[in-house]
């Protein structure tokens, strides 16, 4: 599988906040994660990056 991990930016650091993300969608600035196990988390905020090579989603809080 390629699933990836989603961080958000938090005093100029990244920090873990979801594993194994298989599924992302916005919803008006509600992220909405799903991972593979089938455990969902909300997130208010923006996509600041997406990188598929090294599986990574960068999330900034608004």
């Amino acid at each position: 599988m390629c699933e990836t991990n989603a961080y958000s930016v938090e005093n100029n650091k990244e920090v873990l906040l979801f594993q194994g993300v298989v599924e992302l969608r916005d919803e008006g600035g509600a992220l909405y994660l799903k991972n593979e196990h089938g455990m969902e988390m909300v997130f208010y905020g923006e996509i600041q990056e997406v990188s598929l090579l090294n599986h990574r989603i960068l999330l900034k809080r608004r």
